[in-house]
């Protein structure tokens, strides 16, 4: 998804995801997934690697200008360089 949001971005591009710690991913898995399962509902939750997508975003020729952690959420934003 990013990948693709990257080739519509013009000028600036933003992205709130989960942070990656590791009891992010314990509550994510726990809390959400196993209820998802439960339910028999397909819908998943993903935690991804912080750096591994600012690098595809940086790799893409944008530059990080703003970046905010609040609770367990990570706010970014970038302009092209």
């Amino acid at each position: 998804l990013v990948i693709k949001s990257l080739a519509k971005a013009r000028k600036l591009y933003a992205i709130v995801i989960l942070t990656d710690k590791w009891w992010v991913k314990l509550v994510t898995s726990i809390y959400y997934n196993l209820r998802f399962l439960i339910q028999r509902n397909p819908f998943r939750v993903f935690v991804h690697p912080t750096e591994a997508v600012e690098t595809l975003i940086t790799n893409n020729g944008f530059r990080n200008i703003f970046s905010k952690v609040k609770g367990t959420w990570q706010i970014s934003v970038y302009d092209r360089t």
